[in-house]
């Protein structure tokens, strides 16, 4: 059995809900579907000169931002809109935190630097803003760009069951959990399970620069390589300038037929996903 968690990041409040649903309805109707939210989306997210859509577009704000409200020194509530929250409550929508404002504090980003008191205020403000508006346990933290300071790891533990990263950065130093991770690589297992703290790989496939003819080959090349499949989408990425649909449509629409046909995939949620690591079922 194969395990497959759909996973779409940077869900806020410019998210408009149909958006979502053109993607995941079809999923929706029978399986559950991973949503990261960002509870206080700042809409001044700059970009430096190496990211693509600098070097390939030009912009100066992160895409992720609707391009009506980029460059406003301003914060947007995902309480505020009405039909994202009634879209969130919906059966089989998971909802996962994504940071706070997913903005960037003395250059680094916002879970990523020394200020303690800082980093956790603004997770349990992030956490209570969600929970405030949303009918579902706020169980799980994503970092923004997945970077979080392994000092402040254990007090946010306290506040999730689980917090999720595809990144190593904070633990570079600590050879004998990177010897374990790698060691579980070489065994086909993605991921390390460091107390409550999931260090796992994501799969970018449906990025607008990635050539479309090549998704599906390098689908099957994750399913013959993994038992766990992360598939991170951003939904934005799916449509030109936050408006029409562009070919990423088409190799999306085929590989979730195949997904939801095949009786040898298992699409879940983090919960399911967690308790099978701990259970060690996979």
């Amino acid at each position: 059995m194969k395990y497959i968690i759909i996973k779409d990041d940077d869900i806020s409040y410019f998210t408009n809900p149909d958006t979502l649903t053109i993607l995941y309805g079809k999923i929706l109707e029978k399986n559950k579907v991973n949503f990261s939210v960002i509870p206080n989306i700042y809409a001044s997210i700059s970009l430096d000169k190496t990211n693509i859509y600098y070097q390939k577009e030009g912009l100066l704000y992160d895409p992720l931002i609707h391009p009506k409200y980029r460059g406003e020194d301003e914060h947007y509530l995902i309480e505020k809109n009405d039909e994202l929250i009634a879209f969130l409550n919906q059966k089989n929508v998971e909802v996962l935190q994504h940071g706070y404002s997913h903005e960037k504090i003395n250059n680094l980003p916002e879970f990523a630097g020394d200020n303690g008191n800082l980093i956790y205020q603004r997770a349990v403000d992030g956490k209570n803003i969600l929970k405030k508006c949303l009918k579902k346990n706020i169980d799980f933290f994503i970092p923004p760009w997945n970077a979080i300071s392994k000092k402040f790891i254990k007090r946010l533990s306290q506040e999730y069951k689980g917090i999720i990263t595809s990144s190593l950065y904070p633990f570079y130093k600590n050879l004998n959990l990177l010897s374990l991770y790698y060691l579980n690589k070489t065994f086909k297992k993605n991921y390390y399970l460091y107390k409550n703290l999931l260090i796992i790989e994501n799969h970018d496939l449906f990025s607008k620069y990635m050539d479309t003819k090549l998704i599906q080959k390098k689908f099957n090349q994750i399913i013959d390589n993994n038992k766990i499949i992360i598939i991170q989408n951003h939904y934005w990425e799916f449509y030109e300038n936050w408006d029409k649909l562009n070919d990423l449509i088409k190799p999306w629409n085929v590989i979730c037929d195949s997904i939801i046909n095949n009786e040898d995939i298992k699409i879940i949620n983090y919960d399911e996903l967690f308790s099978l690591i701990i259970s060690e079922k996979i």
